[in-house]
């Protein structure tokens, strides 16, 4: 049970305990300065780790979303799921929310779309799964969740919250994207327009190439020959050559990550202080997690479809009610199919 009950100093009552999901899409965990990280970007997390039990070395079971969050919510593997275009077929799974609202909890969710949009699956057993905006923000999810809490009563609940803020495209508003991340670039002007980083391969920038989800579609294997021969031979029917990308480049598109990073930290904070406010902040358990990381050109990449660290080492963090267990540290290999028993053993 991720040796979380060795943490809490008391039994936790769980018509009093309400749990809430977090999940803060694509951030790699060693962003956080909570994880080692030190230039200052999640003061919100760190914060928040200080009250919570932080588990050292989580990894998730995809590095795709949904697969990822439907390991997360019935504790099996992708396999078990036969996914099928990035759907899980969790059919005769049961789910986190199907447990608890079976036992008379309420259950809701408040999601931003993409690969979690309701057509996707992963909220069965939710009594409401609320797609606010198509890869959208917390900035776009946290408002109606906090207005269902506001008009929530005293039953015991299941709520998550999940946003795409650190998910490419990167670049976020300034200060965050421009300001930030623009200052002295002097790298190549092709990389400053396109921010998605769907069209670089081996550390090679692809113009007017099909996404790489495309390509591997059909060819998996994203560093075999034939998916190389893919996208070279859609990079020379288009006419411009592929180029290759200068460390400031890679420099630029990693500042230009960083800043999704502390978007996504701004509006977790913004989250907590509304919990905080509404006195929901010290009566639930929160668990904060990522589904998966971001691979940062570390393999000539940015994206994740691999299984690198970069790609499926995650933060997770669970803050039990009152803060109990604050600040202890885990160390030891978990996994994000953890979560759900963790969570109906407390």
């Amino acid at each position: 049970m991720l040796l979380l009950l060795a943490c809490a100093h008391e039994p936790v009552d769980p018509a009093g305990a309400p749990v809430i999901l977090v999940s803060m899409d694509t951030l790699r965990a060693d962003r956080l300065g909570a994880y080692g990280n030190p230039d200052g970007l999640t003061p919100s997390l760190d914060h928040f780790a200080k009250e919570a039990v932080l588990f050292e070395d989580t990894y998730s079971q995809a590095t795709t979303t949904a697969p990822s969050h439907a390991s997360l919510f019935t504790s099996r593997y992708p396999p078990e799921q036969e996914v099928e275009d990035r759907r899980p077929n969790m059919k005769d799974m049961p789910t986190l929310a199907e447990v608890l609202g079976a036992y008379g909890w309420d259950t809701a969710a408040f999601v931003a779309g993409g690969d979690l949009a309701t057509e996707m699956g992963v909220g069965k057993g939710f009594a409401s799964w609320t797609s606010v905006q198509d890869f959208g923000s917390l900035l776009d999810t946290v408002p109606p969740a906090l207005a269902w809490l506001d008009d929530h009563g005293d039953r015991p609940f299941l709520l998550f919250v999940h946003g795409y803020d650190a998910h490419a495209p990167y670049l976020k508003p300034t200060p965050f994207g421009y300001a930030r991340s623009y200052a002295g670039y002097e790298g190549t002007a092709w990389i400053a327009v396109h921010s998605s980083t769907e069209l670089m391969v081996d550390g090679w920038l692809h113009p007017d190439f099909t996404p790489i989800a495309g390509v591997f579609a059909e060819e998996p294997r994203a560093r075999s020959p034939a998916a190389r021969e893919r996208i070279l031979a859609s990079s020379r029917a288009s006419g411009r050559q592929p180029r290759k990308a200068t460390d400031a480049d890679l420099a630029h598109i990693r500042s230009i990550y960083d800043g999704g990073v502390a978007y996504a930290d701004v509006l977790f904070g913004r989250w907590m202080a509304g919990l905080e406010a509404r006195g929901w902040l010290d009566k639930a358990t929160i668990v904060v997690f990522a589904d998966h990381g971001e691979q940062l050109g570390e393999d000539g990449m940015f994206n994740h479809i691999g299984v690198s660290d970069a790609e499926s080492h995650v933060p997770l963090m669970i803050r039990l009610p009152g803060g109990k267990g604050g600040g202890t540290r885990v160390k030891g290999i978990v996994e994000l199919i953890d979560v759900m028993p963790t969570v109906l053993e407390l």
